[in-house]
């Protein structure tokens, strides 16, 4: 039965159409850290190349010198890692909360970053 959440759909766009200027509210005081964020995150997040490595990851790892099927096999292990990496953090954000997630993932790639910088 899905008449109850297709109404909840009608009432929540019927809400949003009242909304007057949203580009001018989105950018009061109060709405400026969740704009912050919103912005800053994927800045940050293809600013540490994760999205090239990923999508690259084969050739990447054959220009580093790794034969044919060991820069496959090192693709297959880094997806393998990030998939894990992600039933870890289902199961502990429910623990700790996203915001303890988040900053300890930011300090963690931080680390990275200056270590790969030296």
């Amino acid at each position: 039965n899905v008449d109850e959440e297709f109404q909840d759909l009608v009432d929540a766009s019927e809400e949003a159409k009242k909304v007057e200027h949203p580009w001018k509210n989105i950018t009061q005081p109060r709405y400026r850290p969740q704009l912050t964020f919103c912005s800053l995150i994927p800045f940050f997040q293809q600013l540490t190349g994760i999205n090239v490595i990923m999508f690259y990851a084969p050739v990447l790892f054959k220009t580093l010198g790794f034969g044919s099927d060991a820069s496959l096999m090192s693709a297959v292990i880094t997806g393998g890692v990030n998939v894990v990496a992600t039933f870890v953090s289902i199961f502990t954000v429910d623990k700790f909360g996203r915001r303890i997630l988040f900053l300890e993932g930011g300090v963690q790639m931080f680390i990275c970053q200056v270590k790969i910088a030296t």
